[in-house]
């Protein structure tokens, strides 16, 4: 039965700057497999094993029993991100609820990346899930509460949006943005251009 009590998005505080996950040199960030809809519960689990995690919920309104009540939803069904030791991922598959324990291709990427994640997520801004990650125009918002954030932008009929993704998981959120909240990311050109984002 999933955990339904309120459970803290990331876990223990101090792993949180307000703009990077950190960890002690001998841990390391991994994805947890989880059953579908236990990702509440095996974060309590990590939490009374003492492994920090990173839990990435977003909140959404339902109606129940004709009230409206606001829950707490993942951002990435099946997935709980957790830093640990060799020794405490390396058992981690015994809690019944954990189906795979995934090592990023790139520690420095992921912990990026989802660092991004986490700073949309305590943002408190409306986010959209994005399940597939498409190829796009890479970006940094350049001011505003997040200042510095890259992602990919995708346009679509309802404006345009910045997904900051786990891209070997090919998964993200994304933000509803405007054009002069955004710079390109990009390489240094022969030439010397350095062009705009257009809306």
């Amino acid at each position: 039965m999933p955990f339904a009590a309120p459970i803290p998005a990331i876990w223990p505080e101090h792993i949180w700057d307000g703009r990077a996950l950190t960890a002690p040199d001998s841990t390391a960030w991994y994805a947890l497999k989880v059953r579908p809809r236990c990702e509440k519960q095996v974060a309590k689990e990590l939490m009374d094993c003492a492994v920090a995690y990173c839990l990435s919920l977003r909140t959404t309104p339902r109606i129940y029993q004709r009230r409206r009540v606001e829950t707490q939803v993942p951002l990435f069904p099946g997935y709980v991100f957790a830093a640990g030791t060799e020794e405490q991922i390396s058992v981690l598959w015994r809690l019944r609820n954990v189906s795979a324990t995934l090592a990023p291709p790139s520690q420095d990427e992921f912990v990026q990346e989802l660092s991004g994640v986490c700073r949309l997520m305590m943002s408190g801004a409306p986010l959209t899930r994005e399940a597939r990650l498409l190829p796009g125009e890479r970006a940094r918002i350049t001011h505003g509460s997040l200042k510095g954030l890259e992602g990919t932008v995708l346009r679509n009929s309802d404006g345009i949006r910045l997904i900051v993704g786990v891209t070997w998981m090919g998964q993200g959120v994304s933000v509803a943005v405007t054009a002069d909240m955004l710079e390109r990311v990009w390489s240094p050109d022969p030439l010397g251009a350095r062009p705009g984002i257009r809306g």
